[in-house]
């Protein structure tokens, strides 16, 4: 009881031994007020349940990677509401014989359902009352305390409210008419009934992380994908008991001796038989002690798969550097520095297939775009050092042969291409022949016998390309 508003106004919550009473209440939702506009709005709260992004949600979407609600993130949520209501002490199992007790929402796999369901018998008839007992009792009459039962109702109730639609259906049959303690019990095991196996593909998943598989073997990124599913698998509310031997084996595949040795010994520490559950390592403990032992090692050069990697990159640096060198010794030379290292000395002996200078390739010809435009195959200059396009494009005297020799070849000038040409495209002006007219749309000149049927120096009709012309 507390006075307020000159009113004494009863609050609940905390443990129900003496010893550890709570001296005020840890809300004003731990308040029970007696008068019908109060309660109605305590009761509204204390009903509503978690929010809607912190609800518990079905086993097949809770062990999707990405998500947020795990059973143990779900549970722990549950336990602050209760204990900012004043609802927890419907949860805190008391042992009448050895007067001990066991928060359900704390340790909430720890109990079976029948222990769960004798404590609510207790509650609903009442505690016996016993001389110089532990026990926190409201009365001495052996009657139920007024708060328990409006704990065990509201408590379930918030908890109904507190997961998803689909995980109601899933556990509605079982939780009809039951309080909040067998609620959470119900829901807690349908749910880690639906996860087992989950949790088995989680525990297979971490057994095939190796250390050695790591590049460099590096511990601090290894750690990060065993704490993932680690994590994952604690999360489900139903961890394996040897979940921190598992985590230490995987430490133990690795090249570098020293680690291994320890991995070993933490390894044995797990699986001893001497020591008690609660000095083993956890594997929060063993991912947190490997990466300590791994910077030692490393800062004192003493991991060899980073000594490796060291050297690995100075080598390519090395050889990157030497093939700049080479480049910029070629590009001093007067070589193509795209030709790697022997590039410039290669080129200055090869002769161009155009011109037929040294120095340099056809790729590089400087009279390239002239040949091209030449149609044929010449060098770049005749006899005389004229510039052979200058020559090609020169139309014969009035009177002159329109066939000439020119480097041992045979040109033939068109006066409609307005170009000496040799090759299969070498043709004379009445020679020469438009695509049109070869389609049989008759000769540009209107003359339709015209030169559809010319054959040229390969003995098929061929077309002039004309550069220039009307046709």
């Amino acid at each position: 009881l507390e006075l307020m508003d000159t009113r004494l106004v009863p609050w609940t919550g905390g443990s129900n031994v003496l010893k550890n009473l709570r001296a005020g209440p840890k809300s004003t939702l731990c308040y029970r007020p007696t008068d019908f506009k109060n309660r109605f709005t305590v009761e509204d709260k204390l009903c509503t349940g978690l929010a809607e992004s912190e609800r518990l949600d079905t086993p097949a979407k809770t062990k999707k990677p990405d998500t947020k609600i795990t059973l143990l993130n779900w549970v722990t949520r549950i336990c602050d509401a209760m204990e900012t209501g004043g609802m927890d002490t419907v949860f805190r199992y008391v042992d009448l014989a050895t007067e001990t007790e066991v928060n359900m929402l704390v340790r909430w796999s720890q109990l079976p359902l029948t222990k769960i369901q004798e404590w609510v018998k207790h509650l609903v008839t009442g505690i016996p009352a016993q001389t110089g007992s532990a026990i926190a009792r409201p009365s001495t009459d052996n009657t139920p305390c007024p708060n328990d039962i409006y704990n065990l109702e509201m408590s379930a109730r918030f908890l109904r409210n507190s997961i998803v639609p689909e995980m109601l259906e899933m556990v509605q049959h079982e939780i009809a008419d039951k309080t909040g303690p067998e609620v959470l019990a119900y829901i807690i095991r349908k749910h880690q009934v639906g996860t087992g196996q989950a949790v088995r593909k989680l525990v297979d998943e971490l057994q095939e992380l190796k250390l050695s598989a790591e590049p460099r073997e590096d511990v601090e990124t290894f750690s990060l994908k065993v704490e993932e599913v680690c994590g994952r698998i604690y999360g489900t509310g139903n961890p394996p008991d040897d979940l921190n031997t598992i985590t230490a084996a995987r430490y133990m595949f690795t090249t570098v001796t020293d680690f291994k040795h320890w991995a070993f010994s933490m390894f044995q520490k797990c699986n001893s038989v001497d020591l008690d559950p609660w000095l083993k390592p956890s594997f929060e403990e063993i991912i947190v002690q490997a990466k300590v032992q791994f910077q030692d090692l490393r800062d004192n050069d003493l991991w060899p798969p980073a000594l490796a990697h060291k050297e690995d990159r100075v080598t390519a640096l090395a050889a990157q550097v030497q093939v700049l060198e080479r480049k910029v010794g070629n590009q001093n030379s007067g070589g193509n520095g795209n030709n790697g290292g022997n590039g410039g000395n290669r080129v200055e002996h090869r002769t161009c297939r155009i011109c037929n200078k040294k120095g340099h390739i056809s790729y590089n010809c400087p009279e390239k775009d002239s040949e091209q435009n030449s149609g044929g195959n010449s060098n770049s200059t005749n006899n005389n050092g004229t510039s052979m396009r200058k020559v090609l494009k020169t139309p014969p005297a009035e009177g002159e042969s329109l066939t000439k020799q020119l480097n041992g070849k045979t040109y033939k000038w068109c006066k409609k291409c307005r170009s000496w040409r040799t090759g299969p495209k070498a043709h004379t002006t009445e020679e020469h022949v438009s695509k049109k007219e070869a389609n049989g749309g008759g000769s540009s000149d209107g003359n339709s016998s015209g030169n559809v049927n010319y054959l040229g120096a390969t003995g098929q009709l061929t077309f002039c390309g004309m550069v220039g012309s009307k046709d």
